[in-house]
């Protein structure tokens, strides 16, 4: 006996993210945390507007005996260079070479402060540093140029495929740690430069809540199944 049954129709929920999504999101966060950025956001709270900031940073920036103590700020040549935006700031580095007179190393490192107004008297800066487009692809050039000699080489593939991978990976690790160090003198700079500012005082939150995120990398996912949990209820 037939009976007539209505077919089951599926409505999309334009507010649940696709699982390709949700699988891009999450690659595209660990390629520029692995790869591009050097390390997680610093963030400063100051009494001061972002103009004072921006204004102390290019002063401070100029070697000066007026200012002798920033004095450690300028060993072995190192120069700053702070470029004022329109969110906030953009800061890089270099220092002289000992051995090339009159020459500078590249710039490696980016460091992008954004200046966000709290209130009238206090501004949060968040800082974030990542690699120089040019050194990244300085990381290619060497391991590339050995694998062009060692394919020609009688040894077995995986012996060459091996070597390879081991100069790449020497290569990356010794341009990441460069890097890394550049960061941690531009973030030592905009403290020492901004040390005289009267800090903010951040209120703390407490633990014990279920809905407090820490880690800002993991927010995104985090919200996304919180908003599907309130959602269904």
């Amino acid at each position: 006996m037939a009976t007539d049954t209505e077919p089951e129709v599926r409505v999309h929920d334009p507010d649940k993210p696709r699982l390709g999504t949700a699988l891009f999101k999450r690659l595209r966060r660990f390629v520029l945390r692995r790869a591009w950025y050097i390390h997680s956001p610093v963030v400063m709270m100051v009494q001061a507007p972002p103009q004072m900031i921006q204004a102390m940073l290019k002063t401070a920036a100029r070697p000066s005996v007026q200012r002798l103590h920033h004095r450690n700020l300028f060993a072995s040549g190192r120069r700053y260079y702070v470029q004022p935006l329109a969110e906030g700031f953009r800061l890089t580095t270099t220092h002289s070479r000992r051995w090339r007179y009159r020459k500078r190393t590249p710039v490696i490192a980016v460091m992008h402060g954004t200046l966000d107004e709290v209130d009238a008297q206090v501004t949060r800066i968040t800082l974030k540093s990542r690699i120089n487009t040019g050194f990244l692809l300085d990381t290619f050039l060497i391991p590339l140029g050995m694998a062009t000699l060692l394919i020609y080489v009688p040894w077995h593939p995986l012996v060459i495929a091996a070597c390879i991978f081991i100069l790449l990976a020497l290569s990356w690790v010794a341009h990441r740690v460069n890097v890394m160090l550049e960061a941690e003198e531009m973030v030592w700079f905009t403290q020492k430069a901004l040390e005289d500012l009267v800090p903010a005082e951040i209120r703390s939150i407490g633990s014990q809540s279920d809905n407090v995120i820490y880690d800002d990398q993991d927010f995104e996912e985090a919200w996304e199944k919180f908003y599907r949990k309130h959602r269904d209820e």
